[in-house]
């Protein structure tokens, strides 16, 4: 399987340029109980037409910390 189309957090847009021909921001994570924890402010990115297949950027695209 090789998605176009992904949703992303945690990176900044001119990054993920690199790797998508369309960026766009979906919105911004908050919570309901305003804890201010390390996802919090972070930006949700809809990002569209890999420039190239997802396994080959999956190494420098994933981060699991």
């Amino acid at each position: 399987m090789n998605p176009s189309t992904v949703i992303v957090v945690g990176y900044e847009r001119s990054y993920l340029d690199q790797f998508f021909g369309d960026v766009e921001q979906a919105g911004t994570i908050a919570n309901a109980y305003g804890l201010r924890n390390e996802e919090f402010g972070q930006a949700i990115w809809i990002c569209r037409h890999p420039r190239l297949p997802l396994d080959q950027a999956w190494p420098r695209l994933k981060v699991l910390d």
